[in-house]
């Protein structure tokens, strides 16, 4: 098999904000430690061409100099 959680089924697609608030959940985790989000990989359970538009306004959203400024590398 590829992936073990394929067998879950497809339920929903996550909404822009609940993929950014995963990233602010771990943010705020690694900052009790003083270290900070450096990279975010958006794939695992699911994939993230299934879901575009939420993942193209999530990226704008974490990318843009006014929120999280996680530029594009």
């Amino acid at each position: 098999t590829f992936c073990a959680t394929g067998q879950m089924g497809f339920i929903r697609n996550l909404t822009s904000g609940e993929i950014i608030q995963q990233v602010i959940y771990y943010a705020k985790q690694l900052a009790a430690v003083d270290q900070k989000v450096t990279n975010i990989v958006l794939m695992g359970m699911g994939e993230p061409f299934h879901n575009y538009d939420a993942t193209l306004e999530a990226i704008d959203r974490l990318n843009d100099p006014k929120a999280m400024n996680l530029g594009a590398r």
